[in-house]
């Protein structure tokens, strides 16, 4: 995929579900970089816990790619409803999207859990219509509605709105994870 790095494990990616149902430990979804600049260090804790009544030996292999770096692996032992943490470091060189897997190994068999980082991207929440509703001949009516920019990157915008209709605001930037108000006349 251009403009990804990735690399490839033989072992499917198991969602959080099957792998609680099946290996009877919780390792959550995975990791997730979402805010990183090419050249810094980001360190997350992946947090592996034994949801079973028995003991479980957990190992763990390294990454293929160099992106993605761990401690030395090690047998973990984890007594029933017990947790271990384990530090997962990335350290991006380029500004591209990351995807790679750590393979572990347990009592109930081998799979993959997904490590990525992923690029900023604009997500904006919005009505898909504005209803005026009814209104008389020659009277003016206002609509307000909101958009929500749930994205990682500023949201830049100008209305172009034909007449007889206005909106204001027409011009400005919405910030991630804020919302704007808008006001549509008739």
């Amino acid at each position: 995929m251009k403009g990804r790095k990735q690399a490839k494990n033989q072992e499917p990616i198991l969602s959080r579900e099957d792998k609680i149902r099946l290996f009877g430990l919780d390792f959550g979804e995975g990791l997730e970089w979402t805010s990183w600049e090419p050249g810094g260090e980001y360190s997350k804790q992946l947090f592996i816990k034994n949801v079973v009544m028995k003991t479980q030996r957990i190992r763990y292999k390294l990454p293929q790619s160099k992106y993605f770096g761990l401690a030395f692996p090690e047998t973990i032992v984890l007594s029933p409803g017990m947790s271990y943490a384990i530090t997962v470091t990335f350290r991006p060189i380029e500004l591209n999207e990351y995807e790679d897997s750590i393979p572990f190994v347990c009592d109930g068999g081998e799979f993959n859990l997904s490590i990525k980082a992923l690029l900023p991207r604009l997500d904006i929440q919005a009505p898909s219509s504005v209803d005026l509703g009814f209104c008389a001949v020659g009277e003016p009516i206002t609509q307000r509605f909101s958009i929500t920019n749930t994205g990682g990157v500023i949201f830049q915008y100008t209305w172009s709105i034909p007449s007889p209709f206005s909106l204001t605001p027409t011009t400005g930037s919405l910030p991630p994870k804020n919302q704007a108000f808008f006001e549509v006349k008739f």
